[in-house]
C-alpha cells in the first residue's frame, strides 16, 4: 500500500497543512500513522472535512454485514459502511476493514489496502477472521474475478500478490490463484499445465472446499477431452467426499450447483435437482457468486431438454440486465451469449445466432479464451466452423487445433456417459436383449436363446426404445455402443 506525507496531502485536497495534522490526530483520515512527527496517509484515503458521531460495533454486527453481501444484499451493505464506527479492540476494527473491502468486490487490486490494514491490526497476535472467503460459493473463478476483458494475466498477477494477505487474515490457504490460472489454462486450451495447475491445488493442505469444487470441476472436464473415463470416476468420488466432508449450506448448493454442470458436460439431465430444473431460487440463498453458476445450469438444462425458447428468454433476461434481483458478472456473458446462440440455431434463426456468437468471440478474444466454443462445437451443427472460418480465421485455426486433438476423445467419452446412465435405466432383461441385438442376434434367435416367446421379446425391445428415445435397432446401438464397447 503507497503512503503520502501530510504536506502532501494538504496540497493534494487544498486544505492547509495544521487542518490535515489535526484530522489524522482525532482519527478522521482513515489508515492514517503518525512515523518520527510525520504523518503518512494511505493513497486512497479522503479528508473527512466535518467529523461524525461514532457509533460503537461489535463483531457480529459487521459479519451480519458480510452475510448481507453474500446474499446481494447490496444495498443493505453498503448502507452499514456509509456510517462512522468506533471499536472496542483490535479484532473488530480488523474485521471492519477486512469486510469493508467487500465494497471494491471482486477488483481484487481495490480490495487489497483494506486488508492490508487489517493485517497490521492482527500482527503480533494469534487472532485471525476464519469467516471470510473470496469466492463465498462460488466455483468458477473466471466468471467471479475476470469483470473486464484483456486483463486476465494482469488479474492473475494481482491474485497471486494480495492472497498471502488475505490467508494470513484467515489464518488458512485459499488455492484461489491456482484455481484462476488453472481455468485460465483450460480455457485457453493448455490443458496439461491446466491439470498441473489444478493437482497443485488439490494437494494443497486445508483449501476451501468452493476451490476444491471448482478444481474438481476443470478435472473433470479434462477427464472428458482426453477420454479418461477412470479420471472421471475419480474426480466424481472426489466431489462426493468434499460434500460429504462439509455441513456447510453454502457448499451443499455449491455441490449441487457443480455436479448437475458436469452431468449436463456429459450430456446427462438425469438427476438435475428440481430447483435447478425449475429455476426456481428463491428459497435457496444462492450467494452472489454461485447464483450466475445456478442460472447457467438452468439454461443449459432447457437447452438439453429442447425447450430453446424458454432457454433463450432466460439468457437474454440476464444479457439485458433484466432481472430485477441479480446482475450477470461481465464474463459470465460469454456462456450466456453461446448457449442463446445454440438455441437460435436450433430454431432455425441462423442470423440471430450468428450475431450472438460474434458477441461471444469479442468477450472471449481478449483473453484467448477459445476452449468454450470447441465444447459446444456438436452442439451448433457446423455453424461454429462457418462463423470463425469467415469471421475470425486466426481463431479457427487455434479452434481446429484444439478439436483435432480432443474431440474424438470427449465425443467418445460422453457417449459412453449417456449410454450407462441410459443403460442402467434398463430392468435386468432389457439389459440382457439391448446386449444381445447389440451383438446382432433376431428377436426370434433371442426367444430361443431366453427360451421365451418372440411376442415377449418384442414387448421388451419396444419398451427398450422407449425408455432410449429411439425407434430402430441402429438407432438403440448406436445409443449404447461407447457403453458396450468399454464394458
Amino acid at each position: 500500500m503507497n503512503y503520502i506525507t501530510a504536506k502532501d496531502a494538504s496540497v493534494k485536497w487544498k486544505i492547509n497543512l495544521r487542518s490535515v495534522q489535526r484530522m489524522c490526530t482525532s482519527g478522521q483520515i482513515e489508515g492514517a500513522r503518525k512515523i518520527s512527527n510525520v504523518w503518512w496517509i494511505p493513497e486512497y484515503a479522503n479528508p473527512v472535512t466535518k467529523r461524525k458521531v461514532k457509533n460503537l460495533v461489535g463483531k457480529q454486527e459487521i459479519i451480519k454485514a458480510y452475510e448481507d453481501f453474500i446474499f446481494g444484499r447490496r444495498d443493505k451493505f453498503n448502507r452499514f459502511f456509509d456510517r462512522e464506527y468506533s471499536f472496542k479492540d483490535k479484532l473488530t476494527k480488523a474485521y471492519f476493514y477486512a469486510v469493508k473491502a467487500y465494497r471494491y468486490y471482486p477488483v481484487l487490486d481495490k480490495m487489497a489496502p483494506y486488508f492490508e490494514i487489517s493485517k497490521e491490526l492482527l500482527e503480533n497476535t494469534d487472532l485471525k477472521l476464519p469467516e471470510l472467503s473470496l469466492t463465498m460459493g462460488g466455483h468458477f473463478a473466471l466468471t467471479i474475478f475476470l469483470y473486464k476483458g484483456g486483463m486476465a494475466d494482469e488479474i492473475s498477477n494481482i491474485c497471486t500478490e494480495m492472497l498471502p494477505t488475505f490467508e494470513y487474515l484467515t489464518g488458512r490457504k485459499s488455492g484461489l490463484d491456482l484455481l484462476f490460472q488453472s481455468a485460465l489454462a483450460y480455457q485457453r486450451g493448455s490443458i496439461n499445465y491446466s491439470q498441473l495447475l489444478a493437482y497443485k491445488a488439490i494437494f494443497t493442505n486445508d483449501i476451501d472446499p468452493d476451490i476444491k469444487l471448482g478444481v474438481s470441476y476443470i478435472l473433470a472436464h479434462i477427464a472428458l477431452l482426453n477420454g479418461n473415463l477412470d479420471g472421471w470416476d475419480t474426480v466424481i468420488d472426489m466431489l462426493h467426499s468434499i460434500d460429504d466432508g462439509n455441513e456447510s449450506e453454502i457448499t451443499k448448493t455449491t455441490f449441487e450447483i457443480v455436479e448437475s454442470e458436469l452431468a449436463l458436460s456429459a450430456g446427462i439431465v438425469d438427476g438435475i435437482p428440481e430447483w435447478l430444473k425449475e429455476g426456481d431460487f428463491k428459497d435457496r440463498n444462492l450467494t452472489v457468486t454461485s447464483m450466475i453458476n445456478a442460472y447457467l445450469v438452468h439454461i443449459r438444462y432447457l437447452m438439453r431438454c429442447r425447450e430453446f425458447e424458454k432457454a433463450i428468454a432466460t439468457a437474454e433476461l440476464l444479457l439485458e440486465d433484466r432481472s430485477s434481483d441479480y446482475k450477470a458478472p461481465p464474463h459470465s456473458k460469454l456462456y450466456l451469449y453461446i448457449l442463446a446462440a445454440v438455441c437460435y440455431n436450433k430454431i432455425t434463426m441462423k442470423i440471430r445466432a450468428t450475431q450472438y456468437l460474434k458477441a461471444a468471440l469479442e468477450i472471449a478474444e481478449p483473453d484467448g479464451l477459445y476452449m468454450v466454443f470447441a465444447e459446444y462445437d456438436n452442439d451448433f451443427d457446423g455453424l461454429i466452423d462457418e462463423f470463425f472460418k469467415k469471421d475470425a480465421p486466426d481463431v479457427y485455426k487455434k479452434l481446429r487445433e484444439i478439436k483435432n486433438i480432443y474431440l474424438d476423445n470427449y465425443t467418445s467419452a460422453r457417449s459412453f456417459l449417456q449410454g450407462s446412465m441410459l443403460y442402467d435405466n434398463l430392468t435386468g432383461r432389457e439389459q440382457e436383449i439391448a446386449r444381445l441385438v447389440a451383438e446382432g442376434y433376431q428377436n426370434q434367435q433371442i426367444a430361443e436363446k431366453l427360451f421365451v416367446s418372440t411376442s415377449t421379446v418384442n414387448y421388451h425391445v419396444r419398451n427398450i426404445y422407449k425408455k432410449l428415445g429411439v425407434n430402430s435397432r441402429t438407432m438403440m446401438i448406436n445409443r449404447l455402443y461407447f457403453y458396450y464397447k468399454k464394458e
